[in-house]
């Protein structure tokens, strides 16, 4: 009897001891997050057993049901949900599981006429937010519905691409202003190709317009980028153009944002935007030793007198016109004492142990202060180890009075020093130079190619603005072609890039592109070639035929 039970008790304590022992490893277990497995992509799709039929012709009921294939919320419905036409009561909807369910109950709806529920991007998943794509709901009150469909491209009118997610509006309303007023009466969005399909439109008179919406409102808002056709559009069962729009930006009024007035010496007057040459600048009192630039949105403004009030009138060529007083610092210690200007080249320490050279181009410099004056006998160019002076023309910027240009027929594959002696510059401040010493190693021709431009086709009576442009998008070259109707030209010694062509079609004979201005303006269409790769020692040709 004692051994049985002995050997009973020797059990449980062995059962026990194991259970202990498998509940501490569980205890030192990692603990791991589910995993929630792939991220959702797939956009909530309606199933079609469990709502209202789509396409109901002689529809009166006062409620409509969409149920989806799973969870779902409610993104900005207000803004978001567009009825086409528009109710007369805000739309009342709400959600219900995985439905969707519009309230028609207090809305008075048309006799015969196709309405079309424009979701936008309202309806998502719960999960990722996935929108339900280009959902519609149509139905019809009448015995039928309407069929009849606008669609086309819209590119954009400075780069000529596709743009993705712009919105095309139709309005029955026919006022100029009504882009600004009231929300469409029918709209699409363009999917990434620039491409837009508007179905199911009435037969009627409609004005049309393009907007990139940036506050999802519906309305175009000041500087936001838009497109319109001039004139109306007649839809009837015979119409079937594409209507295909350019895209632009407009212009806002030009407004000066702030005056940077330190240093002394230095005043900069910012702009919103840049600042052509048409600025006329006046300045009251004035000195012969102001040096005005302009420089993108910025006008320079360069003074040495110590009057710490001027009076600034500028103006453009058409209608704008800002006066205002600024109230200079007094001068700075600079100004009293003798120091020196210091070079402002940007590589300084590699332009002292030598910067490589396009050998057809100047060689220039640039000063902190513009130039004042420049004495020639202080300054030595030579040649190659054994120190050849050679006669090159160093002077003043035409353009930007704080650079100086060295022109010279330099040599392939040499050496050059350029030596500044102590006062061959002397700035408006009437600051000298120390001694500055510059080497540059001209490169061999051989190591860039040549580009001939031929544009043929040309209307003689347009006045051209064409621009070559290399592959970072800089304007390389640019020249006016007007009076032709073909031109050739021949860049030479251009580095290795792609390049293209870029024809503005100036037609208002300024220089530049022009954006539009609704509704008086197009933007100036602009006519892009096909880029090219120049290899060294190669001479390439962009052609482009306008017929």
């Amino acid at each position: 009897m004692y051994k049985k039970i002995g050997k009973e008790i020797i059990f449980l304590i062995f059962t026990l001891l194991i259970t202990i022992h498998f509940l501490l490893l569980s205890g030192c277990a990692k603990v791991v997050a589910p995993t929630g497995g792939q991220k959702d992509t797939t956009a909530p799709k309606v199933v079609v057993e469990e709502s209202t039929p789509n396409l109901s012709t002689n529809f009166n009921s006062t409620e409509i049901v969409l149920t989806f294939d799973e969870w779902i919320q409610l993104n900005k419905p207000a803004s978001e949900i567009i009825v086409s036409p528009p109710l007369n009561k805000s739309l009342d909807i709400k959600m219900k599981g995985k439905s969707v369910i519009i309230n028609l109950e207090e809305e008075t709806l048309r006799d015969s006429v196709t309405y079309i529920i424009n979701f936008g991007q309202a309806i998502q998943d719960f999960r990722e937010r996935n929108p339900a794509e280009n959902l519609r709901f149509v139905f019809s009150t009448g015995s039928f519905i309407d069929s009849l469909s606008v669609g086309g491209k819209i590119i954009d009118s400075e780069t000529d691409k596709p743009v993705k997610d712009a919105l095309v509006m139709l309005y029955d309303n026919l006022s100029d202003t009504v882009v600004r007023t009231e929300k469409p009466f029918y709209f699409a969005r363009t999917d990434k190709n620039g491409q837009y399909s508007m179905p199911f439109l009435k037969s009627d008179t409609f004005k049309i317009f393009v907007l990139l919406d940036e506050n999802f409102n519906y309305l175009y808002d000041e500087e936001e980028s838009i497109g319109f056709q001039s004139e109306n559009i007649i839809l009837t069962d015979s119409f079937k153009t594409p209507l295909d729009f350019q895209i632009f930006k407009p212009q806002p009024p030009l407004r000066r944002t702030r005056n940077i007035t330190k240093p002394f010496g230095h005043l900069k007057i910012v702009y919103n935007q840049t600042v052509f040459d048409s600025l006329q600048v006046q300045v009251e009192p004035s000195f012969d030793s102001d040096y005005l630039q302009q420089s993108k949105d910025t006008l320079h403004f360069w003074y040495t007198d110590t009057t710490s009030k001027r009076v600034f009138i500028i103006s453009d060529e058409k209608d704008y016109l800002d006066t205002f007083d600024v109230f200079l610092p007094k001068s700075a210690p600079f100004y009293k004492q003798n120091k020196t200007t210091r070079l402002a080249i940007p590589n300084l320490k590699s332009a002292q142990t030598g910067l490589k050279h396009n050998p057809n181009e100047v060689i220039n410099i640039e000063f902190r202060h513009p130039i004042a004056s420049i004495d020639l006998t202080k300054i030595i160019v030579t040649e190659d180890t054994l120190k050849t002076k050679v006669e090159a023309i160093f002077s003043q910027d035409e353009t930007d009075p704080k650079k100086g240009l060295f022109k010279y027929k330099w040599k392939e594959e040499k050496t050059y020093q350029i030596t500044l002696f102590p006062g061959a510059v002397t700035d408006i401040f009437n600051l000298k130079n120390d001694t500055i010493i510059l080497n540059y190693n001209t490169k061999s021709v051989s190591e860039y190619g040549n580009v001939d431009v031929l544009i043929e086709g040309m209307n003689k009576d347009t006045s051209y603005v064409v621009e070559l442009v290399n592959g970072k998008k800089d304007v390389v070259e640019t020249f006016v072609m007007t009076g032709q109707e073909s031109i050739k030209r021949t860049f030479k010694a251009l580095p290795t890039s792609d390049y293209s062509i870029k024809i503005i079609v100036d037609t208002n004979s300024n220089g530049r592109w022009d954006t539009g201005k609704y509704p008086t303006r197009q933007p100036e269409k602009i006519l892009l070639g096909k880029a090219e790769k120049l290899r060294p020692n190669w001479d390439l040709e962009l052609k482009f035929n306008r017929q």
